[in-house]
C-alpha cells in the first residue's frame, strides 16, 4: 500500500496550444473526444489554463467540473473557468461545441474583465451551468456554427484583422449566454436579501483560508450571525459554517489530485497546523481519506 504523503506524478493540466494551435479556437466535440483519446491522461479529471464552454446539441450524459456531477442534454452550456479541474466522459453519441480561449485573448476592455471574472459567466458564486429553450438554441446555433466556419477558414488563410474578427465573434457569443444566464437567475437575484447573500459568498472566497468563524463575516458584513445564517440557508441550504467547510472542501480536493504536494503540505496550504485534525475533517465532509480520494481520482 503506497504511504498516504508519498508524491506521485501531477494531476493534468491542459495548455490551449495543446489541443489546437491558437488562444482562442472552436472545436466540435467529437473533434475534442479525438484529442482526448490520443491523449489519454486528459480523460482523467485534469486542470485548464484557460476558460472554455462546452456546449451539448445532441444526447444526454454527465460531465464533471471541480468534483461535482453535473448532467446534460440537449441545449446545455457548461461553463469552466480557467485553473477548474473538469473531467470528460466521452460518448459519441454526444455532440456540440467546445469553445476555449485564453484571459490574454479575452482582456482588451473593462467589460472583457467584468464578462471574465464579474459577471455571472465564469463566477464560481453562480451554479456553472446555462439551459438553452428552444427559441435560444434556434439562436445560439447558427452564430456558433458561424464562428466555427471562420475559424477554420482564419486558421487556413490568415487574412488581416483575424484576430479582431475572431474576438468580436467570441465577445458576441459570451455576452448572448450571458444575458440568458441572467434570465434564469432573476428569480433568485430578485429575492430580498440576495445582495447580502452575493457579499457573504464573495467575502468567504477571499478569507476561507484565514477565517472560519462566523463572528468575523458577521462583523464583517454588519450582520448579526442569526440574520447571516438565515441568509445562507434561505439561498443555499447550508449555514454559514457550512458554506465555508465546503469551500476548505474544494480546496483540499484541488490541492490533493495536485499530488506533488505531500498531505502534510496540503493541510498547511488550507489552514491546518494539525495533521490529524486536517484528516478528520476530510474524512467527515467526504467519508474518504486523502489517499483513498486520491486512488479514485487515479481510477476514474
Amino acid at each position: 500500500m503506497k504511504n498516504e504523503n508519498q508524491k506521485k506524478s501531477e494531476i493534468p493540466t491542459l495548455f490551449l496550444h495543446q489541443g489546437g494551435i491558437n488562444d482562442v479556437e472552436i472545436e466540435s466535440l467529437h473533434g475534442c473526444f479525438q484529442f482526448l483519446e490520443a491523449n489519454p491522461k486528459y480523460l482523467l479529471p485534469h486542470q485548464l489554463t484557460f476558460y472554455s464552454i462546452v456546449i451539448f446539441i445532441k444526447n444526454c450524459g454527465k460531465h464533471f467540473i471541480d468534483f461535482n456531477e453535473y448532467t446534460y442534454k440537449p441545449g446545455t452550456i457548461f461553463l469552466i473557468a480557467e485553473n477548474q479541474i473538469h473531467k470528460y466522459i466521452v460518448d459519441y453519441l454526444s455532440d456540440g461545441y467546445v469553445i476555449s480561449f485564453t484571459s490574454d485573448f479575452f482582456n482588451n476592455s473593462e467589460t472583457d474583465i467584468s464578462l471574465l471574472n464579474q459577471y455571472s459567466l465564469f463566477n464560481l458564486n453562480f451554479p456553472p451551468v446555462v439551459e438553452l429553450s428552444e427559441n435560444e438554441q434556434k439562436l445560439i446555433y447558427p452564430i456558433l456554427k458561424l464562428f466555427r466556419e471562420d475559424h477554420l477558414f482564419y486558421i487556413e488563410n490568415k487574412p488581416v484583422l483575424r484576430k479582431e474578427i475572431l474576438y468580436t465573434m467570441l465577445k458576441l457569443i459570451l455576452l448572448k449566454i450571458e444575458v440568458i444566464k441572467r434570465k434564469q437567475t432573476e428569480a433568485i437575484t430578485n429575492k430580498q436579501y440576495f445582495n447580502e447573500y452575493y457579499r457573504l459568498k464573495i467575502t468567504i472566497e477571499k478569507n476561507f483560508l484565514i477565517h472560519r468563524r462566523i463572528d468575523f463575516y458577521s462583523k464583517l458584513l454588519c450582520l448579526s450571525e442569526k440574520k447571516i445564517n438565515s441568509i445562507s440557508k434561505l439561498f443555499s441550504g447550508k449555514t454559514v459554517k457550512q458554506l465555508i467547510d465546503q469551500r476548505i472542501i474544494l480546496e483540499i480536493k484541488r490541492l490533493l489530485v495536485n499530488t506533488s504536494l505531500s498531505v502534510k503540505d496540503v493541510a498547511f496550504k488550507t489552514g491546518f497546523d494539525d495533521i490529524p485534525n486536517f484528516v478528520n475533517f476530510f474524512k467527515k465532509h467526504t467519508g474518504s481519506n486523502t489517499s483513498e480520494f486520491r486512488n479514485n481520482i487515479d481510477k476514474s
